[in-house]
Order: C-alpha cells, then structure tokens, then sequence
C-alpha cells in the first residue's frame, strides 16, 4: 500500500466525509458511490471502500490528521433537512472540477504534442477536446484508449 499523502485532505472532500459520518446510510447510496469515484484523496477513497465493507466510517477517522478528523467529527450535517439531495450537489461540484481539471490537462498535452510536432497525437487530442466538449462519451472513451495505447506503444 502507498505512503499517505502529507497534509490535510481538502475541505471538499471532508465535507463528503463528514457528511457521511452523519449519514451512514448514505455510504451505500448510488449517490455515495458516485462520490467515492470522485474523491481524489487516497486516504479518504480507502476509508469509504472500508465502510463499504462493512466497518464503521466513524471508526476510521481517527486514520486522517488531527484537523481533518475533527472537521469530519464536528456533526455539521447531522440535522441536515435532506441529506441525499446535499450528496448530490456536492458530487456535482466534483464533477464540475474533475472537468475543469481534465479540461487543463488535455490542453498542457495538445501543447507539448505541439511542441513535439506529434501530428498524430495532437490531431487524436484536438478530436477528444472536441468530443468532450459535445458530451460524445462514446467518442471520448474510444479515443481515450487510443491515445493510451499510442503511450504505452511510445514508453
């Protein structure tokens, strides 16, 4: 198993967590997966798959730095009036910075395909952009294994 990561999870994340803590029965959702998929701390995905599991979130808290742990602890969503729906808008917020993330990403590597006149590479680049922004997922996911099979076909 990986080293954890240094530092305090981010406070998006937490919130999540938290969330969840307050609302086990969340964890099993559609709604709790969904987010699981999203979260991008390695210590708080392990967590989550460990509840899915069977052990309590609550239990493993204690896993994450001090400040994290209390935030998670603080019971601020414990009389939340509709906790799936604030779930739900917390994993669109996810979305929405995976997206912005991915959208950075595939721009830094149209520029170095550029820049390393990769014709193939940045025409296969200029088309998954293009795809992603139609919301083509078909398009997306074909394209995507291609230009990971051109990479490992390159290393």
């Amino acid at each position: 198993m990986p080293a954890p990561p240094e530092g305090e999870p981010s406070l998006e994340e937490l919130e999540v967590v938290a969330l969840l803590v307050d609302h086990p029965d969340l964890i099993g959702s559609p709604e709790g997966d969904k987010a699981f998929w999203l979260l991008t701390d390695g210590r708080l995905r392990a967590m989550y798959s460990a509840a899915r599991a069977g052990q309590a979130l609550v239990d493993l808290v204690g896993t994450l730095p001090k400040k994290s742990a209390q935030h998670v602890m603080s019971g601020k969503y414990v009389d939340a009036k509709d906790p799936r729906a604030s779930l739900v808008g917390m994993t669109k917020n996810f979305e929405v910075r995976k997206a912005s993330v991915d959208r950075a990403s595939l721009r830094k590597d149209l520029r170095s395909s550029e820049q390393h006149r990769d014709h193939e590479q940045t025409r296969l680049l200029a088309q998954l952009a293009t795809a992603q922004s139609n919301g083509d997922l078909e398009t997306v996911a074909r394209l995507t294994a291609q230009i990971s099979s051109n990479r490992k076909q390159v290393d």
